[in-house]
């Protein structure tokens, strides 16, 4: 193996270890090296938490050689977390109008007086989280979707594909401390699991109902009959050990419906797979709202890939909304729904 791949190698090593949290000793141009790693690393490495590291193989060491099984085995340490994906778009037309008509007919504000103050450039994050859900029972429902925030305001946006976007770039200097959306899609990812979830759902539910309905008709005949067999016994023995075969039968039943229960109880599963961050950007408008003796300036997006003014986020739900209300003291913004 030439010195460059070596030199590529220990480089590439050392930066995915120590990305997991390892220590590692391991200069260049020396043959062995070594790694302390936390237990999950070491695990996914089938390797011992403190481990050699050489690129020659079959010495028993962790060997980062691609003529073994190496990169598969790296690979294990990506499967537990999210990729994330850094991108930009530097230019894009913003409007140079003003800005009070379009939010007058793209806005309705219920109890709360609105002024439209300044509006400029800025630069703002989408935050696009992909994720896989799961729910397993008697059977198992996954699906993968996508929710989109701005980072700024949290409310969900309905951006284009990146694919079809032609002057997306890498964004080779990012905010070093984006805000933290993770919550915000987490909830939403909830939302989202729930609705296109819920065919399976039913049809879980359907087949619950089935199956009780089934258990409930067989024990209930089970029931009659010794209630039958009860009232033609001529011994109260007879009598005794039919009403205790009845009894028998209701105390059956009711554990089958358990199990029942247990059986299509649901576990849900949601997992981050990838987050992109997108540079992009707006026109920020700013919007003072006098609610009673309160003020509050609330920040209102127009989004040049959509062309199109972006919603408040309601505070209670987080449902993204044009018709809004506000709360007296915070002057917080509230979706139709939750302020009633």
């Amino acid at each position: 193996m030439s010195g460059d791949i070596q030199t590529r190698l220990n480089s590439f090593t050392r930066s995915i270890l120590e990305w997991r949290g390892g220590v590692v000793e391991w200069p260049e141009r020396v043959q062995t090296g070594e790694a302390l790693l936390p237990n999950d690393v070491a695990a996914a490495l089938h390797c011992p938490e403190m481990t050699t590291l050489s690129y020659e193989p079959n010495t028993g060491h962790l060997a980062a050689n691609l003529s073994t099984d190496f990169i598969e085995r790296i690979g294990a340490l990506f499967e537990t977390e999210s990729a994330i994906g850094v991108c930009q778009i530097p230019e894009l037309y913003l409007k140079q109008s003003a800005m009070d008509g379009p939010i007058a007919r793209a806005f309705t504000w219920h109890n709360a007086r609105v002024t439209i103050g300044s509006s400029k450039a800025a630069r703002v994050e989408y935050h696009s989280w992909c994720f896989q859900a799961s729910l397993q029972s008697e059977d198992q429902w996954e699906d993968v979707f996508s929710v989109t925030l701005n980072a700024e305001s949290q409310v969900e946006i309905d951006l284009p594909d990146l694919e079809t976007l032609p002057t997306v770039e890498p964004n080779m200097e990012p905010a070093t401390d984006p805000p933290d959306t993770y919550p915000a899609a987490v909830r939403r990812a909830l939302r989202r699991l729930e609705t296109r979830s819920a065919d399976f759902m039913a049809r879980l539910e359907s087949k619950l109902i089935r199956d009780r309905r089934r258990l409930k008709e067989y024990y209930h005949a089970l029931a009659r009959q010794a209630k039958e067999k009860a009232a033609k016994s001529k011994t109260d023995e007879d009598t005794q050990k039919q009403e205790d075969l009845s009894r028998a039968v209701g105390l059956e039943l009711r554990r089958k419906l358990l199990e029942l229960v247990e059986r299509y109880g649901v576990i849900g599963k949601l997992t981050p797979l990838a987050l992109i961050r997108l540079d992009l950007p707006v026109l920020a408008v700013e919007c003072e709202v006098l609610r009673r003796r309160s003020r509050r300036i609330h920040t209102v997006y127009w989004n040049p890939l959509l062309k199109t003014l972006e919603p408040l986020r309601c505070h209670r739900c987080s449902e993204g909304t044009f018709s809004v209300a506000f709360t007296d003291d915070e002057v917080a913004a509230t979706c139709p729904d939750c302020a009633e």
